[in-house]
């Protein structure tokens, strides 16, 4: 997914009504990944996670489940790209599991 994807998306999922009962998504660890060249945001692929997020502020699914890519929550490099994500997830009055 492209990040700018999540445009196209939301706005087709909007747009015929369809707002998913279960949303979730998945990004590539190599950019936080000690398998990678942790480069996170700076890897063309870095940006998915957020988004992802983009996606699940604009659809409003009644739930979502992401799996989160370890170095992303515990290195203390990327944690504060995990903690915007909780932030803005929260912030939806909806669950976000740490």
């Amino acid at each position: 997914m492209e990040t700018r994807d999540h445009d196209l998306l939301a706005r087709k999922l909007i747009e015929h009504g369809q707002v998913p009962d279960i949303y979730t998504a998945g990004w590539p660890c190599q950019p936080f990944s000690v398998s990678g060249l942790q480069l996170g945001i700076d890897d063309p692929r870095g940006g998915v996670g957020i988004s992802v997020v983009k996606t699940i502020e604009a659809v409003k699914p009644k739930s979502f489940v992401l799996e989160n890519v370890p170095a992303v929550k515990y290195n203390s490099k990327f944690n504060p790209l995990y903690k915007l994500m909780i932030q803005r997830l929260s912030s939806m009055k909806q669950d976000a599991l740490r």
